[in-house]
């Protein structure tokens, strides 16, 4: 437009325009600091060597220069239990939602040592001065199993009470008649003394949907309500849901060590969101939550670490696999039936032909089976684990299970199952093996051969080029 003189001149202006637009834009648009700033300090007890290999979970924060923000992790080497792809797999995405839900035996199957809180962490709703997240409950019993307690700490040591303040649901008891006992909450004093405090539908807590139309009947009514999905968060996964107010008194009032709950029917699922002690001399409310089995181990006023004692090895053997047929789901009955992640395992049909699974009798409450699992490598590409085992039992790796693994036992090549709904399973026989999970996709092999095809594609066109340019060259040349 300007003629063949200006061309370079506008050329040149092109260019310092674009520079300057971007340079602009970029030092306005992502703030800039360095290296170390970016670099988070890690408390030496998450590079800790002498436990094995373990994962930490970091609860999700919306400050991305928080110490706690997930991906600060990575660039100290920290096994993150979310990992650190924006494009994670399903399956991978589920569990961690589950996760997140319930803290339960899911997160100790998932080998998470460490969790990771920001201070003083999550806002928490409150009813009656108990606080409590409406998504996460402190205790999820499961559908027919009763009698196993999960103990919490008073915030802050121990605590006197006269009356204790509970917020709680039952999932799934439409059944339960008013009055049934669902629950017990038991409190334990500084002597080894012990109060009992029952818990009971249609009194003190209440199926979430029975004020829901056309969710009954039900066959106890309705306790008083402390949170209402329905009215609160209309666009969550549990619409139309309510959770409970309960206050028990306790006569004469004691000194709270350590309380512990436990679901006592077979029928529901009972949730127990926030327990609360009152005192009758300060008339303040001490909150029970700190799980006894997840104690604080680091807090420097920015970031919380606390312990998973509960957390099982990267690898371990069962006794006991459990094949679900197609189409089950199998991290719904990990989350909410009789699951015991330290003695079986799920497993997903079909089963390829020639594999045999262990199939012991399953309990809730035996030892560990006889055998261990020991990981002797650990790479992002190729774990190497030894095998000893006293009968026929299945290998689970707690890694999730991806297209273009390969196993090998004693350098035999093995068949992997999909295993307790994300990880890697592999039948293992009797005695001493070596097992070898490789990463060996095909798309590597294809890839290799589609560029060696390809080099060769294109040197022979070159050669046939330089041939002919050859030739017409020497034909000029004589003429």
């Amino acid at each position: 437009f300007l003629g063949r003189g200006f061309r370079p001149a506008a050329a040149a202006l092109t260019i310092a325009v674009l520079f300057a637009d971007l340079w602009v834009t970029g030092a306005t648009f992502h703030p800039y600091v360095s290296i170390d700033e970016l670099r988070p300090s890690v408390p030496e007890l998450l590079r800790r060597t002498d436990v094995g290999v373990f994962r930490v979970l970091t609860v999700p924060t919306e400050e991305k220069s928080s110490r706690v923000y997930p991906n600060r992790l990575m660039s100290v080497g920290v096994q993150e239990a979310g990992g650190y792809s924006s494009l994670p797999p399903d399956r991978e995405l589920a569990y961690l939602r589950t996760v997140m839900q319930t803290d339960d035996d899911l997160l100790s199957l998932w080998n998470v040592r460490f969790v990771l809180r920001a201070s003083p962490g999550l806002a928490q709703r409150g009813y009656e001065e108990v606080s409590f997240h409406p998504n996460r409950p402190i205790f999820l019993g499961k559908e027919g199993v009763t009698g196993e307690p999960r103990f919490f700490l008073p915030d802050e040591g121990d605590a006197v009470a006269s009356e204790l303040r509970v917020v709680a649901a039952i999932h799934g008891g439409a059944e339960l008649r008013d009055g049934a006992e669902v629950g017990r909450i038991t409190l334990q004093g500084p002597q080894g003394e012990a109060r009992v405090v029952p818990l009971l539908a249609g009194r003190h807590v209440s199926d979430s949907r029975v004020d829901v139309p056309g969710a009954g009947p039900f066959a106890h009514q309705s306790a008083p309500v402390a949170f209402d999905h329905q009215r609160t968060n209309p666009g969550g996964d549990h619409y139309g849901e309510q959770i409970f107010y309960a206050s028990l008194p306790i006569d004469p009032p004691m000194l709270i060590v350590r309380a512990s709950v436990t679901q006592t029917s077979r029928v529901g699922r009972l949730a127990v969101y926030g327990l609360g002690s009152f005192d009758p001399n300060t008339h303040e409310v001490t909150q029970i939550w700190n799980p006894e089995d997840r104690p604080l181990v680091y807090d420097d006023g920015q970031l919380k670490v606390f312990e998973n004692q509960r957390v099982l090895p990267r690898a371990r053997l069962v006794t006991n696999a459990v094949v679900l047929p197609e189409g089950q789901d199998p991290l719904t009955l990990m989350h909410e039936g009789p699951f015991n992640p330290r003695t079986e395992a799920f497993v997903e049909e079909p089963i390829p032909v020639g594999i045999e699974l262990p199939d012991a009798p399953p309990t809730l409450e035996g030892p560990v089976p006889g055998g261990t699992a020991e990981v002797a490598e650990y790479s992002g590409e190729r774990v190497a684990i030894r095998t000893n085992a006293s009968e026929s039992s299945l290998l689970v790796l707690a890694d999730a299970h991806y297209p273009g693994w390969r196993v090998r036992i004693d350098g035999s090549p093995a068949e992997i199952l999909p295993a307790d709904y994300l990880f890697r399973g592999v039948s293992v026989p009797p005695g001493a093996h070596e097992v070898v999970f490789s990463y060996e996709p095909k798309s590597l092999g294809l890839g290799l051969v589609i560029t060696l095809t390809t080099a060769m594609f294109v040197l022979i066109v070159a050669t046939i080029g330089l041939t002919r340019a050859w030739a017409a060259r020497e034909r000029l040349r004589r003429t």
